[in-house]
């Protein structure tokens, strides 16, 4: 092997540890840009059931939409339940194996705010889980900027604040 042979050689060696490095630092980056949502969103193209730590409870089933900064759930037994992303304060993907679903279909809510609208356009009976406080139960009578309205079955009309939402269940 002459010298010129020697020098390709580690000319070759040396470009690809260099496109080594460019593939992990690529890597790298594309984690570090990765959102919440984008987690919940390949979980839910995989069929993975999750668990969603919010407040002082877990959840378990299945995402069915990720919206901006909102998710979706479906529990075994049917129930879907919106869960605010802020308040979110831990999650894991659990077996594989659930239903499979693009999580971001059309039509569904993006938001908190949208889908409590739609809600509201149906006169749902919703259980909204909040902050700090015990979960109430009635029907969706409004919505504003920063609260909604709910009607209880005595009749009673109780504003919520929106920024203490963690869940709404439609019931």
């Amino acid at each position: 092997m002459d010298e010129h042979e020697r020098e390709l050689r580690r000319l070759r060696l040396g470009a690809r540890e260099a496109h080594i490095e460019v593939e992990v630092a690529e890597a790298e980056l594309a984690f570090a840009q990765r959102l919440l949502t984008d987690v919940l969103a390949d979980w839910a193209a995989e069929g993975r059931r999750v668990r969603l730590d919010a407040v002082d409870r877990q959840r378990q089933g299945t995402v069915v939409h990720v919206g901006s900064s909102v998710v979706i759930i479906e529990n075994d037994g049917g129930d879907r339940e919106l869960v605010v992303l802020e308040h979110v304060e831990g999650l894991a993907g659990l077996a594989i194996g659930g239903r499979r679903t693009n999580a971001w279909t059309a039509g569904h809510p993006q938001s908190l705010l949208a889908h409590l609208r739609q809600l509201v356009g149906e006169m749902a009976m919703v259980v909204v889980e909040r902050r700090t406080t015990a979960p109430m139960k009635g029907n969706l009578v409004g919505v504003a900027e920063d609260h909604l309205v709910i009607r209880e079955a005595s009749g009673a009309d109780v504003v919520v604040p929106i920024g203490v939402v963690v869940s709404v269940i439609s019931v």
